[in-house]
C-alpha cells in the first residue's frame, strides 16, 4: 500500500502536544510532563503522550512512523535492565517501535495471525546523548523496515498484514506503552513525532467506482446464495477471505523480490507500481508482462517450497468460491476449450464485467494479429478467405453489386482518358 497519508505530527514547540497535521490528533500529556523548547523530557514512570483512537486511525491498514529522540548521556541511569525495553511509540494492539535493552531498535505489528512480528536491528546501534531519527514502516502486506538516521538497519518480509488499527481504550502512546502500568516507559527526550498511514485511495482506479455495476454484483451474489450448486450455506465471508489471501500472496511475492539488496528493493517497488498502473488502467498486455517479470524474479529469489506452499494456500482460499470448479478443471489437466466452457457456465465473464475487469478476460482464440503465421490466408495473399465475401475478396474480382457483365479497369489501363 501507499503509506503517505500524514495523520499525526507533534512538534512540541508550544506547551501542548498539538497535531500540526490538521487531523486533530492532539496528544494528552500524562504523568506531569510538559513540552519545553520543542522537547518533551520523559523521566520514566507514568510519563507519556497519548493520542486517542479516531475514525481516521480506525482505517489504518499500513503504518509509517518517524521519531526524533535522544537517550541520556553516559553516567546517567537510562533505566535499562536486562529485562526492560523502552517504548518510543506503540499503538494499542496495533504496532510498536521500541528500544530493546541491548540498544537495538525493534519494530513490530500485530499480524493477521495475532502474533507480534516485525524486524529488529543489530545491538548497540543507538548512542547516548545523541539525537537520532528512527523510522519504522509496514506496507500493510508483509514487508517492514527500520531506518536510523536515513540508513536501513533492519527489514523483513514475513509480517503478514494488514496492520491492526489502534484500539480503544488506549489508542497510541508516545514514550510509554499504551497500557496503564509503567513497565516500558522511556527515559530520554523526544522532539518530533510523525505517523503516516495508508490512503483510502491507495489503489486509485484499481476498480473504477463509476464503472462498477453494483446492481449486477448484487444479482450475482443473490444467484450464488440461491443457486450455488444448491448449497444454502453460501457465505460471502468466503470471498473476503479469498481477496485477503490474494493480497497476502501479492505482498509476500513482492516482498520476496525486494529481499537481498537495495537494487532488488527498487525493482520490487517499480514492479508493484507498474502492476497497479496496468491493473488500474485496464492494460492487459502491461498486466501480463508485469506478472511475468514478477513471477520470474520470485522464482529466482524465493525458495520453491515457499512458492508452492503460498500457491496452495491461495488455491485453498479460492476453491470455496465460484472459481472452485474451474480450479478443479485446471488442476485436473482440462484443455483450454474445456476450461472456457466451465468458465462460461460459471459466469466468470459476468463477474469480471460487473467489476469493470472485462479487460482481463482471455482473448478469443481467433483474436490474432495479421502477421500471425497460424492465421488462415488466401493463397494469393488477399486477406482471410473465411471472412465476409464482400470484404475479403480478390481485388481482381468484380463486386457482385456492379451487375452481370461488368468489367474492372485498373488506373494504369485508363491512361490519359481522364
Amino acid at each position: 500500500m501507499i503509506v503517505d497519508r500524514l495523520v499525526i505530527h507533534h512538534t512540541y514547540t508550544g506547551t501542548t502536544a498539538f497535531d500540526v497535521s490538521q487531523n486533530h490528533h492532539h496528544g494528552t500529556l500524562e504523568g506531569g510532563i510538559a513540552p519545553s523548547g520543542g522537547v518533551v523530557q520523559f523521566q520514566g514512570g507514568p510519563d507519556l503522550v497519548r493520542v486517542r483512537r479516531s475514525p481516521t486511525l480506525a482505517e489504518m491498514r499500513a503504518v509509517r512512523t518517524t521519531i526524533r529522540f535522544r537517550l541520556p548521556p553516559l553516567g546517567i541511569d537510562p533505566g535499562f535492565s536486562p529485562q526492560r525495553r523502552m517504548n518510543l511509540i506503540e499503538g494499542y494492539i496495533s504496532f510498536a517501535l521500541v528500544i530493546e535493552p541491548d540498544k537495538s531498535l525493534h519494530g513490530t505489528i500485530l499480524d493477521r495471525t495475532g502474533t507480534w512480528r516485525g524486524c529488529q536491528s543489530a545491538a548497540g546501534v543507538l548512542q547516548p546523548d545523541h539525537w537520532h531519527e528512527a523510522t519504522f514502516v509496514h506496507d500493510g502486506f508483509s514487508a517492514c523496515r527500520i531506518d536510523l538516521d536515513g540508513v536501513t538497519i533492519a527489514e523483513s518480509f514475513d509480517a503478514l498484514g494488514p496492520v491492526t488499527a489502534p484500539k480503544d481504550p488506549y489508542g497510541i502512546a508516545i514514550g510509554h506503552w499504551p497500557d496503564p502500568d509503567d513497565r516500558y516507559s522511556l527515559v530520554g527526550e523526544i522532539d518530533d513525532v510523525k505517523v503516516w498511514m495508508n490512503r483510502p485511495d491507495a489503489f486509485v482506479n484499481v476498480v473504477d467506482e463509476c464503472c462498477v455495476d453494483r446492481e449486477g454484483i448484487d444479482d450475482l451474489f443473490d444467484r450464488l446464495r440461491g443457486e450455488k450448486f444448491d448449497d444454502p450455506s453460501f457465505d460471502p465471508a468466503t470471498y473476503q477471505a479469498a481477496a485477503e489471501a490474494m493480497m497476502d500472496l501479492g505482498g509476500k511475492t513482492f516482498g520476496g523480490i525486494a529481499s537481498g539488496s537495495e537494487a532488488n528493493r527498487r525493482e520490487s517497488w517499480d514492479l508493484a507500481r507498474r502492476f497497479l498502473l496496468a491493473f488500474g488502467s485496464g492494460d492487459r498486455d502491461g498486466f501480463v508482462e508485469t506478472m511475468a517479470v514478477a513471477t520470474k524474479a520470485a522464482a529466482q529469489r524465493v525458495p520453491a517450497a515457499t512458492l508452492e506452499a503460498d500457491a496452495a494456500a491461495l488455491l485453498d482460499a479460492l476453491h470455496p468460491t465460484v472459481l472452485g470448479p474451474l480450479i478443479d478443471a485446471v488442476m485436473g489437466g482440462a484443455d483450454e476449450a474445456a476450461q472456457a466452457r466451465i468458465g462460461a457456465k460459471l459466469g466468470i465473464s459476468d463477474w469480471l464485467d460487473a467489476f469493470c475487469l472485462g479487460w482481463g478476460k482471455p482473448r478469443p482464440s481467433d483474436d490474432r494479429k495479421p502477421d500471425d503465421p497460424d492465421k488462415p490466408k488466401d493463397p494469393k495473399g488477399h486477406g482471410d478467405p473465411t471472412g465476409p465475401e464482400t470484404t475479403d475478396r480478390n481485388h481482381d474480382d468484380v463486386p457482385p453489386s456492379w451487375g452481370a457483365g461488368a468489367e474492372h479497369h485498373h488506373d494504369e489501363e485508363l491512361g490519359d482518358q481522364t
